[in-house]
């Protein structure tokens, strides 16, 4: 509001001098040129009798006033723009730090599915030498009393499904690895094991 004010007021003086002006140059130019001759040489004087309503309007306006309203102005549009500029750089810091976060996040997934496969195949690797011990029809005996004993031992189905697949018994095996699967479903041998048979 304060901008506006000194903005209309500086176009109005403008458009003021402009017609007055006008209005001058018509009467200079029917004056005679002895007169023109016997003109004043100050400048200054000219000026006053050339142009007095925009002396008197130049002199009326306080400077000061409208110089102190739009220096008042400015200092509250920078403190806007810093308040903003503070906004967007907190919006980008949370925007970081969201993303390192999700970054961690899938990283740490991608750690654990891999610990996890390592010690499926190091526990697959190690059932299948174990398996090759004994014989597979004993081993197979052996498990079945043991799962007799305690049905909810997911190890006893694991390692009775291997010996399955040993001696040629799919069906079997894929049997045991679904019954291991429902006693642990987080088991990723089991689920790798049972994922190939149900491909074959």
């Amino acid at each position: 509001m304060y901008i506006i004010i000194p903005l209309a007021i500086m176009v109005a003086s403008l458009a003021g001098a402009f017609y007055v002006a006008s209005r001058k140059f018509v009467y200079l130019r029917k004056l005679d040129p002895s007169a023109v001759q016997d003109a004043p040489a100050d400048f200054h004087d000219f000026r006053r009798e050339l142009f007095p309503e925009m002396v008197g309007a130049w002199k009326a306006l306080d400077l000061r006033q409208h110089t102190a309203a739009f220096l008042t102005e400015m200092e509250k549009v920078l403190r806007k723009l810093r308040l903003v500029f503070l906004r967007v750089d907190t919006a980008m810091h949370q925007l970081i730090q969201k993303m390192r976060k999700t970054t961690e996040h899938h990283e740490k997934i991608q750690e654990k599915r891999e610990a996890d496969e390592a010690m499926a195949q190091q526990a697959d690797s190690i059932s299948s030498s174990a398996s090759t011990v004994l014989d597979p029809r004993e081993e197979e005996q052996r498990l079945i009393v043991e799962i007799a004993k305690n049905p909810k031992n997911p190890e006893l189905y694991k390692e009775l499904g291997m010996i399955y697949i040993e001696i040629g018994e799919d069906d079997d095996a894929r049997q045991s690895f679904e019954k291991a699967l429902e006693l642990d479903p987080e088991d990723i041998l089991v689920q790798n094991k049972l994922r190939k048979l149900k491909a074959e």
